[in-house]
């Protein structure tokens, strides 16, 4: 499929010039568009070196959408969609794998945030079994690039977010829950600090959706969102502990505690 945007909340195709206009009516009921500007790792039928809408494409939807509050992000993986996006003003870009010192420099210049989501690409690489083998070699095509992308974007200073890009089902490599891992992979293979790594996870996240679709999120700070998490040990010292749910003890989610000894009915959290 050609250049599918996927949605905070829904997705629609956006196929030609001529409709993609029309077609952005619906991230009104969005917080933020995702729109593939390159093939994929994991998907079965595209390459990633290649751009997938036409720079005219993505300029009409990243004004449609700054018309309804909203910023873009770029799902790019190679670089000829990411040079398209940072062309059509995107302000994220996620994946970033075949970033160069060209991509950073621009990337710093015009304040484009990136999402390394580096943990299906580890997923991959350690369980070559129970991926297909064509999803297997993109990985091993794209994974030293993209670790030392994703180094050189730390580097440089670029402002960074963590997303796990997590597609499997409970109890799979890739897991809903496992989300912390990606904190441990970025001081891993990102060279973040602990103390940077937490910060990109938590207070950037409402950063990659612009200030008006998360203007009371990212801190811990009166009149703002209350989602806090509650450990037993302190992830400055030892980042490892954030790669299993059950070490994250409590859960608030908008102020609400939804997870505590005890309180998790489906066990779901305590792998």
């Amino acid at each position: 499929m050609r250049g599918q945007p996927a949605l905070a909340k829904r997705s629609t195709p956006v196929k030609t010039q001529k409709n993609s206009k029309s077609q952005a009516s619906s991230l009104l009921c969005s917080s933020q568009a995702e729109v593939f500007t390159s093939g994929g790792v994991t998907s079965r039928d595209d390459d990633p070196k290649y751009q997938q809408f036409s720079d005219e494409e993505l300029k009409i939807i990243v004004e449609e959408a700054k018309r309804m509050g909203l910023i873009c992000a770029a799902h790019a993986v190679g670089k000829a969609g990411i040079m398209a996006a940072i062309r059509a003003e995107f302000k994220v870009i996620e994946h970033n794998s075949m970033a160069d010192d060209e991509v950073v420099k621009l990337m710093e210049e015009k304040e484009i945030m990136a999402v390394a989501t580096i943990t299906p690409i580890e997923s991959i690489l350690n369980n070559k079994d129970r991926y297909p083998p064509a999803m297997y070699k993109k990985t091993v095509q794209v994974a030293k690039a993209h670790k030392a992308a994703y180094k050189q974007a730390v580097k440089a200073g670029i402002k960074c977010a963590l997303g796990s890009d997590l597609f499997g089902g409970i109890g799979s490599v890739l897991s809903p829950g496992l989300n912390g891992h990606e904190v441990v992979l970025a001081v891993e293979a990102g060279a973040m600090t602990p103390l940077h790594a937490i910060e990109a996870a938590t207070a950037n996240g409402p950063m990659t959706l612009g200030s008006e679709q998360a203007p009371s999120s990212g801190q811990v700070k009166e009149g703002y969102s209350a989602d806090l998490l509650g450990l037993d040990d302190n992830p400055l010292d030892n980042t490892n502990m954030l790669r299993a749910p059950k070490n994250i003890r409590y859960i608030w989610k908008t102020g609400n505690l939804v997870k505590a000894p005890g309180l998790d009915p489906w066990g779901v959290l305590d792998r």
